[in-house]
């Protein structure tokens, strides 16, 4: 929120950095750069929805007639552009980008 910005700008700013989000006054919006989702492979994102619903890099694999080997590759290249360091940070990303809904 801005000096100038409404006051209406407030309460929802407050509402969005309680949840650990982050706020941008409409005003700022313009002069931000448009950041694009990162563009997954139809296999990258078979496997991020697999793991984001629990399953084992084995049992993805399997689900998908791959090596496990190979699924952690697609693994390690999805969390890099994803910049997800672990499972929950993967999975909340999936969910936050629209490839699962709801991982359970």
């Amino acid at each position: 929120i801005t000096r100038r910005g409404a006051a209406t700008d407030l309460l929802p700013a407050v509402e969005a950095v309680r949840r650990g989000a982050a706020y941008v006054a409409g005003e700022l919006l313009a002069a931000l750069p448009v950041a694009r989702a990162p563009r997954l492979t139809e296999r990258e994102a078979e496997t991020l929805r697999w793991v984001a619903q629990g399953l084992t890099h084995g049992q993805a694999g399997q689900r998908m007639g791959l090596s496990e080997s190979t699924v952690d590759t697609y693994v390690k290249r999805i969390r890099a552009k994803l910049l997800a360091g672990n499972k929950a940070e993967l999975t909340r990303r999936a969910i936050e980008l629209g490839y699962v809904t709801d991982p359970t």
